[in-house]
């Protein structure tokens, strides 16, 4: 395929887009592949040569193959014991929220202690009674 900016940045974007299962760039690239390009930054494909069109259609196959294996895996994950044990437990997410919410405030807690001390160290260090932290 031969573009007017280097290729390989277009096809490692489709790639990272179908590793990483971004259904929605694959759909964007596949329906308007020569506007993708330009949001992109990148300069637009010269369509000129019947290889290059060839190619293209190739790529606009695959896009879509893609999608529906994505849309087909998405499917699955929500027909799974693990999707729907969670979906049934409605509190699990808030529960989870929950403990994070405890985690985090332990954290600062600790943080906290650690900066009294060390504020501390820090006034007999240079022989004040007291260091203003900020």
């Amino acid at each position: 395929m031969a573009a007017q900016q280097s290729t390989p940045s277009i096809e490692s974007a489709i790639n990272r887009a179908k590793k990483e299962g971004d259904i929605e760039l694959l759909r964007e690239t596949a329906s308007d592949p020569n506007s993708f390009i330009l949001r992109q930054g990148w300069t637009g494909l010269d369509l000129g040569e019947a290889n290059e069109i060839v190619s293209l259609r190739k790529l606009l196959d695959t896009l879509y193959t893609e999608i529906i294996n994505k849309l087909e895996a998405l499917n699955n994950l929500h027909e799974s014991s693990d999707y729907q044990r969670c979906h049934r437990q409605s509190g699990l997410l808030d529960e989870v929220g929950a403990d994070l919410a405890k985690a985090i405030s332990a954290e600062i807690a600790r943080l906290e202690t650690e900066a009294e001390k060390l504020k501390g160290d820090i006034a007999e260090l240079i022989g004040i009674d007291e260091t203003p932290i900020g």
